[in-house]
């Protein structure tokens, strides 16, 4: 499979200076914006399941109840 590109994303010199001073030895800037789509991904994907078990739990208990 090719890779594919994330589009440019502008950001103030003061978050990349930032960013830059946090990164691991020989981690690439182009890394961990990597990392942190992935990471944020993950955390929606588990948001999304934890709601959807949210409500299929309340839909079993309000179909219990009446």
């Amino acid at each position: 499979m090719k890779t594919a590109r994330f589009p440019s994303v502008r950001v103030d010199p003061a978050l990349r200076s930032e960013i830059e001073s946090l990164l691991k030895e020989g981690e690439t800037l182009s890394a961990f914006v990597a990392t942190s789509v992935r990471e944020q991904v993950r955390k929606r994907q588990l948001q999304d399941e934890f709601i959807k078990r949210g409500l299929a739990s309340l839909e079993a208990y309000e179909s219990s109840v009446t």
